[in-house]
């Protein structure tokens, strides 16, 4: 049967207390990231419902315009140049 020391008893109830506690942070760390996207995505969507034509909106990548169409998917934005570029509706971060 194998024997541990006093000293390996005692290593290896730390070594499982550490272990222990990196899967409660990682545990924790996973939920609240589990959270965050939710949240996320309720606000995505709340903004996507509320797209119309006429409203001023910014892109996620901070191109400014005007949308003059929607489709099921993309949106049709007019920016200041008077161009018009389509992009999917899930890049639209702000309606002004």
């Amino acid at each position: 049967m194998f024997l541990l020391t006093n000293f390996g008893q005692t290593f290896v109830i730390a070594m499982l207390a550490v272990l222990l506690m990196v899967v409660l942070f990682g545990l924790v760390f996973f939920v609240n990231s589990l959270s965050q996207i939710k949240r996320s995505k309720l606000d995505q969507d709340e903004i996507v419902n509320k797209l119309e034509v006429g409203k001023r909106v910014a892109l996620k990548n901070g191109i400014i315009g005007t949308i003059i169409a929607i489709s099921d998917e993309t949106i049709d934005l007019e920016v200041k140049s008077k161009a018009i570029v389509e992009v999917y509706k899930t890049a639209v971060h702000q309606i002004l």
